[in-house]
């Protein structure tokens, strides 16, 4: 007998997967509240140098970071059937992983130190290890209960876990503790996470054991994967670091946080709940190529939306939302923002691989858009400092989504006529609210920045409304929640 082919069974899936949806981002937004007041008040309190110094370490340490589970945490996802024991070494090798990863943290300090010419980068090392030793855990349990579909539990932890380290970083600025401070914010809420997690998932290994059933060979290249992809995101600070000086890197730091901070409070719920979508729906390549572009298309109208408005309007943005101080990052959030508009696309493109069971491709395509992101960005770094290392990014993103794409088309349907039905409306809405924007801004260019952002916002909510009386519009967002109720239909076990 079935136990979770039954109808009961699927239309509890197909519940669980909607819920699920409305949570995450019902929970995201008011992460994206905690994580706004965060950046607000910590750029109003520190300098430039303290966020030029950090900015130089974690550029370095990201990389280890977006690794530190080793991809199994995407394996335990996309795997079909998972025994205990295949839970158990899940568990064990993330944990072993991490704890080898916050040695090696703590070692390389010094070197970075040396490298960068700056004492407190050591210092800086020392201190946040500890995260990455609670990090591969804590991926391990964020993917277990994502697999069970427990989205509330998720999103009480995740959100309890920010406010513990908002409000931690923000005291100990107040204090004067300046690197702790940008420390905590990062640590505190990893560590908040490996306390609470096992309480709310309600698993626990139950014996030591560290067979690979396959989990090293998927998760290695996953794992590779991301160490690769994610220079283009860290490598810019690590070239900074090295032509400019830590005032700079503080600027360009700031812009990037102002983008990178929305983005991923906008993915992380997509993170939650599409990739167990797509992976019940690898054997109807007709309905999973549909569901990637719904999703594509209405994340997008979102992100193109605030990107609209940071290109628009970068020195506003800045000036109203962290101070006076930064005012002069605004060419570089201009060209950032234009960068910006590959990175969702591109998320959604690593999702669908991944649940193909397309990990080597995954691979080896980082293994040559790897030294062709490092040298465009270091080199956009030594001949132009951080404004020419912003313009680098957004060429170069432009160009690797479009490689990606021609890649991914040859073997898949997820080729460029794909990317154009996805991405036609959200790119239709960017231009518009682009010229929006900058006549509301016009009319009241003789008032503060908050004026002028109420007015670009009231001409972009006109644009906004005139785009959403359009059918193909309507049809996006009606059929997301159409191929999401349809995806568990296939599935044989949780």
């Amino acid at each position: 007998m079935e136990n979770e082919g039954t109808s009961a069974d699927r239309e509890v899936l197909q519940r669980g997967s909607i819920r699920g949806l409305a949570l995450s981002f019902g929970g995201q937004a008011l992460r994206l509240l905690i994580s706004a007041g965060q950046i607000i008040v910590l750029s109003r309190i520190l300098p430039p140098e303290l966020f030029g110094i950090f900015g130089m370490t974690w550029a370095f340490l990201v990389l280890l970071y977006n690794s530190k589970d080793f991809g199994l945490g995407a394996a335990v996802i996309q795997k079909p059937c998972a025994s205990d024991e295949f839970l158990d070494s899940a568990f064990w090798l993330s944990l072993i992983g991490g704890l080898s990863l916050a040695a090696l943290v703590a070692v390389l300090g010094t070197l970075l130190a040396w490298v960068y010419g700056e004492p407190l980068v050591a210092e800086t090392c020392v201190k946040i290890s500890p995260l990455f030793a609670a990090g591969g855990v804590v991926s391990f349990y964020q993917a277990l209960m994502s697999r069970r579909m427990q989205f509330l539990r998720i999103n009480v932890v995740t959100t309890i876990a920010q406010l513990v380290g908002t409000g931690g970083a923000i005291w100990l600025a107040l204090e004067g503790r300046g690197i702790d401070a940008l420390v905590f914010q990062v640590m505190g809420q990893e560590i908040c996470c490996l306390v609470l997690q096992p309480f709310f998932c309600r698993w626990r290994p139950r014996s030591f054991r560290l067979r690979s059933e396959g989990l090293l060979a998927f998760g290695g290249n996953i794992s590779f994967f991301r160490f690769v992809q994610n220079i283009s995101s860290t490598f810019d600070h690590f070239s900074l670091g090295l032509f400019t000086n830590p005032a700079i890197v503080g600027m360009y730091n700031r812009a990037q946080t102002l983008l990178a901070t929305p983005r991923r409070q906008l993915v992380l719920p997509l993170g939650q709940v599409v990739p167990n979508m797509l992976a019940r729906l690898q054997g109807d390549m007709a309905a999973f190529t549909r569901a990637c572009a719904h999703v594509m298309s209405l994340t997008n109208y979102i992100w193109f939306a605030f990107l609209a408005l940071l290109v628009a309007l970068p020195s506003q943005s800045l000036g109203f939302l962290l101070g006076g101080q930064w005012e002069s990052a605004a060419s570089m959030l201009r060209l950032l923002a234009i960068g910006e508009m590959a990175r969702i696309p591109l998320m959604v493109l690593n999702m669908a691989e991944t649940q193909l069971g397309r990990s080597a491709e995954l691979r080896d395509f980082g293994l040559w858009s790897a030294p062709l992101t490092g040298l465009a960005l270091m080199g956009g770094a030594w001949t132009g400092g951080a404004l020419g290392m912003s313009l680098a990014y957004a060429l170069v993103q432009a160009l690797i989504l479009a490689l990606r794409v021609w890649r991914t088309g040859r073997e898949t349907t997820l080729g460029f006529a794909f990317m154009w039905q996805a991405l036609r409306g959200p790119l239709l809405l960017w231009a518009l609210l682009i010229v929006e924007f900058c006549i509301g801004a016009r009319l009241a260019q003789s008032e503060t920045a908050f004026v002028q952002l109420l007015a670009a916002g009231a001409a972009g909510c006109l644009g906004t409304s005139l785009l959403l009386l359009a059918p193909s519009v309507r049809e996006r967002v009606f059929g997301l929640f159409s191929y999401i109720r349809g995806a568990f239909r296939t599935s044989r076990c949780p």
